[in-house]
């Protein structure tokens, strides 16, 4: 299939580019929106699917199936960091948003088949999403990101500024990394639960926050890193950190005064 791909981080979309070629693509890569919009529209070409990053615009300003309504080119596209996976996952969602863009070309909509053209994009569809969501990449594309839970503590008056208390908090860990010497491996630990700060994190959770950065740790050495950590903790005098075993898992928690 011959795909046009788009998106400023040149690094990235040649990334993408070059898994999709290792499966029989051609593609073709382009990091200026001027460029890569006249390709588009310029006849003789004739991309089957245009793959594009979805921080590129502000699509209110330039919503990208109006422009090609202008120039009645259907032109099958999907951004592949769509922030709304709103089916479920992202095949489902490019599988629809492509029928859905079919219907707004009635010349083309006599011409294809919806049928057909899920048989046709659906692999590279799914070869797409398995690229983009895979542990290795999916941490260096915008809006691939899960936000973190709100923790269970946040107070029904007053959330904001416990919230920026949080904050305030975290960054002390920084310091305290500099002021104990704290090796990478255990900081990313202590980093970890500061994001989840008075929130009981299992060790399930602790695994699969690994492996979603890339990292892989087991149940024993969650054990020894964590015995690890609190030796820096009674190392500084002055710390007023606290990790501690409850219900099943571990709670962290600084003390403030």
């Amino acid at each position: 299939m011959k795909i046009f791909l788009f998106s400023y981080n040149k690094s990235l979309i040649r990334l993408i580019s070059d898994k999709l070629e290792e499966k029989g693509h051609s593609c073709v890569q382009y990091s200026d929106i001027d460029l890569y919009l006249n390709a588009i529209i310029k006849p003789g070409e004739s991309p089957e699917l245009l793959v594009m990053d979805y921080t590129s615009w502000n699509h209110e300003i330039f919503p990208f199936l109006s422009y090609l309504r202008d120039f009645k080119l259907f032109r099958p596209f999907i951004f592949f960091n769509d922030p709304c996976p709103v089916l479920g996952n992202r095949v489902k969602l490019w599988l629809y948003l492509l029928k859905y863009d079919l219907e707004c070309f009635p010349l083309e909509r006599r011409k294809k088949n919806p049928e057909d053209l899920e048989i046709k994009y659906k692999p590279v569809f799914k070869q797409i999403a398995d690229i983009v969501e895979s542990k290795a990449l999916r941490p260096y594309i915008p809006l691939m990101q899960k936000p973190l839970p709100l923790p269970d503590s946040l107070p029904m008056k007053n959330a904001f500024e416990h919230l920026n208390r949080i904050e305030l908090n975290k960054e002390s860990i920084y310091e305290f990394k500099k002021k104990v010497k704290l090796p990478n491996s255990l900081f990313f630990m202590l980093e970890m639960f500061s994001r989840y700060m008075d929130i009981v994190v299992t060790k399930e959770h602790i695994i699969n926050y690994y492996n979603e950065n890339s990292k892989h740790i087991s149940e024993e050495s969650i054990k020894v890193k964590i015995s690890n950590l609190r030796k820096y903790f009674s190392k500084d005098k002055n710390c007023k950190y606290n990790l501690f075993p409850k219900d099943g898992g571990y709670i962290f928690h600084i003390t403030s005064f």
